[in-house]
């Protein structure tokens, strides 16, 4: 054999030797792309039911805060009805109170503009 031919023998089978390992290489990418993919869809999928536990659980403690509050919301009628009487029994007393101050020195009120 002639030395130009063995040399493109030669390059021919390195060639071939470095488009395998490309090949390779390629499926290597291929495979890790495809576990990729499915730890992605095992990591959405564990993302998802977190999100439907923490949904389920905010909806339990929701409805547990508005039992409570409407507990609070009954006693607040009523707090609020003993609030206001104090207070008019508060206004009407001060009321009295001034209407029987004495009138000293001559004092004048001039009761339409009260």
């Amino acid at each position: 054999m002639s030395p130009r031919l063995r040399n493109g023998l030669d390059d021919n089978l390195v060639t071939r030797l470095s488009i395998l390992s490309f090949v390779g290489n390629d499926f290597k990418i291929g495979e890790n792309k495809v576990l990729d993919a499915n730890l992605l869809r095992l990591l959405h999928n564990w993302w998802l039911q977190w999100r439907f536990v923490n949904a389920r659980v905010d909806a339990t403690l929701s409805s547990q805060r508005s039992n409570a509050e409407m507990i609070f919301l009954d006693e607040w009628t009523i707090l609020d009805h003993d609030y206001y009487s104090s207070l008019s029994g508060s206004t009407k007393a001060l009321m009295a109170s001034m209407v029987r101050l004495p009138v000293v020195y001559g004092a004048k009120v001039d009761v339409p503009k009260l």
